[in-house]
């Protein structure tokens, strides 16, 4: 799994992580996730970096969920 943060113009601004690749089959893909999708916030938290990211889904984990705002670019 591969992050990235964002820096795309097209976007409202370069808060959240960019997913670079889900691979078949992978937690990311069997979530409906995709390439170029970016998470936005994850727990109902924004999420700026990876280790935001990182931090609240190891927080998080236990909980068996991890409820994420995602902007879906890979449709574009």
């Amino acid at each position: 799994m591969v992050w990235a943060i964002v820096r795309r113009t097209e976007l409202p601004d370069e808060t959240g992580v960019i997913i670079l690749s889900a691979e078949n089959n992978s937690l990311l893909a069997r979530s409906g996730l995709q390439s170029k999708d970016v998470i936005r916030s994850a727990g109902e938290k924004p999420v700026k970096d990876v280790k935001q990211l990182i931090d609240t889904y190891q927080a998080l984990n236990w909980t068996g969920h991890m409820p994420l705002t995602v902007i879906v670019t890979s449709n574009c």
